[in-house]
């Protein structure tokens, strides 16, 4: 599986692009997609793809899910 520039989950990427939402976020968000809870259970090939200057998600969630 290739994985690029991916999110640790929603949540996280809620704080990073919309800061002024994270202490409501629990009230609208609906959706979770815990891929740091995942990942540890695949037991396939992995190759990790990441760009330190990608603007949208940060360089640490791939480096946390590596």
């Amino acid at each position: 599986m290739i994985l690029e520039n991916t999110f640790t989950n929603i949540s996280e990427m809620v704080d990073h692009i919309f800061p002024v939402l994270k202490y409501v976020k629990q009230l609208v968000l609906r959706i979770y997609w815990p891929s740091i809870d995942w990942i540890d259970k695949l037991e396939i090939p992995l190759m990790f793809i990441s760009g330190l200057w990608d603007e949208l998600v940060p360089a640490d969630h791939m480096q946390r899910l590596f």
